[in-house]
């Protein structure tokens, strides 16, 4: 009778934390949009594309100074499921005390490497921008990372592994609302957005305060200091994970930075401003994925392998669905949202469709990965598919560097998308092969169906808006394109595998 109450009990609290995590990560994706569209559109109009171009070409090349990391994070969440799940206070204590000290370590390590860079960046643009200008705004930017290493990162590693990220996101949530509030008012004051940064980096701190606070009130019984020293087992997998990661998702606004003439910063503004069309719909597809691993790796340390399996099944049913009717989306959208942002903006042309249709291809090709990743991390399968993600990075560089002295921007899309589909295409193989006991054609039937249906919506719909101008019949087109294209994809997916809709429909009403 014990067990089962227990069990009971185990089932509520991955259902409650699996609910909450999902909603407070659509909450809080959907702020972070809506701030991230508001604040670069004051700089656009006040500081022009150049400025906006530097910004967003600093946080790229900033997130590869983030790779000291060293994969601590990701090792640490896996290595903390089990202890956690066995409420071993012990092991917990051993690991944190390393993860603290692992952090400190990067985290001096990264400074040093910000203050070199804050010299050598200014050069890289020579002729665009005023060399302290730069070299001020490379130490604030990076002021939010230095935070991470010293303050938060060790208490989200411990939030994530226990499935609490909606702590986290909650928290980010209400920051930011108040972040872009006050930033906004600074901006309209006239203050110069070295102002802003700086105000955006305190908000920061604050968030990284609120989240030590509350973990060490939470979790009194664990000890930051207590001697010992764990190997986190996955760590150099994890890292080559995230080296390959980053190189694929930073490679575009860095060649553009450095392999471009010199209206490099220009192109790149025109980059970052389809960006934020895309990381909007990414970021909104990461409330799929983001933390979920928690859940699936508190079933694998208790060894419920069948769980799993059909957990997974429905999971990524839904998120396949989900992911070509936000996709099919965007591609008929994402030009019309770009002419009304820059509307007014003269000094680069950002009407440019087949860039549109990339960035939509490339986060398709990107997400379809991310379920399988899902599972893959809450293995800690880290080492086992470093070959995909090296490959992925590799021809990311490589044909990203072949292409955009002919194509530009157009070209780095190309290679981003080619890599993609090679990491795509081999995370799903092995997934299927060696954790999930799955069938890959299966795989490949249920997306050549959606590729197909979004093929036809997409034709269909994208001469209708392809001309609008307005915002207001932008948002008109947005939900009637939403509405049709959710309609029909969910018709299709039902229609073609009705015995999984069938079991998604009785786990929703659970």
């Amino acid at each position: 009778m014990e067990e089962v109450k227990y069990f009971l009990i185990q089932k509520m609290t991955r259902e409650k934390n699996f609910t909450f995590n999902i909603l407070s990560n659509i909450a809080v994706q959907i702020i972070v949009a809506i701030s991230g569209f508001i604040i670069p559109r004051f700089i656009l109009s006040i500081f022009g594309s150049t400025t906006n171009g530097m910004i967003n070409s600093i946080s790229q090349f900033l997130t590869y100074a983030g790779l000291v990391e060293l994969g601590i994070g990701n090792a640490s969440i896996v290595a903390l499921y089990k202890p956690i799940a066995q409420n071993d206070t012990n092991s917990i204590c051993v690991i944190m005390s390393s993860v603290k000290r692992k952090y400190f370590t990067s985290g001096c390590l990264y400074t040093v490497i910000i203050v070199c860079f804050a010299f050598i960046y200014p050069l890289c643009i020579k002729g665009q921008l005023n060399y302290w200008f730069s070299f001020t705004m490379v130490i604030i930017i990076a002021g939010n990372s230095i935070i991470d290493f010293f303050i938060l990162g060790k208490y989200k590693v411990l939030l994530i592994a226990d499935q609490k990220n909606y702590i986290i996101n909650f928290t980010k949530a209400f920051v930011t609302v108040v972040s872009t509030v006050v930033s906004c008012y600074i901006l309209i004051l006239g203050n110069t957005v070295t102002v802003v940064k700086i105000t955006v980096v305190f908000f920061h701190l604050s968030e990284a305060l609120f989240i030590r606070w509350y973990v060490q009130s939470k979790y009194r019984d664990v000890n930051y200091y207590v001697q010992g020293y764990i190997k986190l087992e996955q760590q150099r997998g994890s890292l080559i994970h995230q080296l390959c990661n980053v190189i694929t998702y930073n490679t575009d606004l860095v060649v553009l930075t450095l392999f471009v003439s010199n209206e490099s910063l220009k192109e790149v503004s025109v980059y970052s401003v389809y960006m934020l069309a895309f990381g909007a719909i990414c970021n909104l597809m990461s409330c799929f994925t983001t933390g979920i691993e928690a859940i699936f790796g508190d079933m694998i340390v208790k060894k419920e392998r069948e769980k799993v399996r059909k957990a997974f099944e429905i999971y990524k049913s839904v998120y396949l669905t989900i992911i070509y009717i936000a996709y099919s989306s965007f591609i008929v959208l994402v030009v019309p949202f770009v002419r009304c942002y820059t509307h007014g903006i003269t000094d680069v042309n950002y009407i440019r469709i087949e860039i549109g249709i990339l960035f939509g291809l490339n986060g398709l090709l990107a997400n379809l990965k991310d379920a399988h990743g899902v599972v893959i991390r809450a293995y800690g399968n880290y080492k086992e598919t470093q070959f995909y993600m090296i490959g992925e990075a590799v021809t990311n560089i490589i044909v990203s560097l072949l292409l955009v002295h002919f194509f530009g921007i157009v070209g780095v899309l190309i290679g981003t998308n080619i890599s993609h589909f090679i990491a795509s295409i081999g995370l799903l193989w092995y997934a299927d092969k060696y954790l999930l006991d799955r069938k890959f054609y299966k795989d490949l039937k249920e997306n050549f169906i959606n590729i197909f249906s979004s093929l036809a919506l997409i034709i269909i719909e994208i001469n209708n808006v392809f001309n609008v101008s307005s915002w207001k019949l932008w948002i008109l087109s947005a939900i009637i394109v939403f509405s049709i294209n959710t309609i029909f994809l969910c018709l299709v997916n039902i229609f073609t595998n009705k015995k999984m809709w069938k079991s998604e429909m009785e786990y929703l009403k659970k």
